[in-house]
């Protein structure tokens, strides 16, 4: 199995862009990872394109540590931007290598380590600007399941609208509970 093709993709998901890296093999699969560096995904983008595509075009997936090995020695630089373009690179290698040997690639890297892996909702809040559209949004991701979300802190102080609760489910005044991890501004 050889790679074959490398392709980026720069999505925006409201607040932010997240960009994604696919690697193609000449036998029909391909390999997806994540390289976002908040606000600089199109420096690490060319940089994809520009210094890593010819490294990893006709490399064998199997031999991943080696190709990542020489990205990491092939670069003087060290920066948060190099390594996010390693990184989202041996992310699409792992995944092509798991789907090539038809197994999850926690099994590839020594087994899971854990039954469950407890997730929180981030970028929830997308487009909204006004508490009540906050809270709504945060009622959204309750109702998917979620039982924490992240969102920044200027946000919450910015509007009140959300804020993280105490391990207690008690209401604060002027504030109601709508998860044990979400509290809504009521007033």
């Amino acid at each position: 199995m050889k790679v074959t093709k490398c392709e980026t993709f720069l999505t925006n998901a409201g607040l932010r862009n997240y960009l994604f890296v696919r690697l193609s093999a000449d036998n029909g699969l391909a390999g997806l990872g994540e390289a976002s560096l908040e606000w600089q995904e199109r420096t690490v983008e060319t940089l994809i394109h520009e210094w890593v595509e010819d490294r990893v075009l006709g490399a064998d997936p199997a031999d991943l540590q080696s190709v990542i090995d020489a990205m990491i020695r092939g670069q003087y630089q060290g920066s948060a931007t190099v390594m996010t373009v390693i990184s989202g690179v041996e992310i699409a290698l792992w995944d092509l290598l798991g789907k090539a040997q038809e197994k999850p690639v926690c099994e590839l890297l020594g087994g899971r380590a854990r039954e469950h892996l407890p997730a929180y909702a981030n970028g929830w809040y997308g487009t909204a600007v006004h508490p009540a559209q906050y809270a709504a949004k945060a009622r959204d991701v309750v109702a998917c399941g979620y039982t924490a979300c992240a969102t920044m802190s200027s946000l919450v102080n910015g509007c009140g609208s959300l804020t993280r609760s105490p391990s207690s489910t008690r209401s604060r005044p002027g504030m109601r509970t709508i998860s044990p991890l979400l509290w809504e501004v009521t007033q």
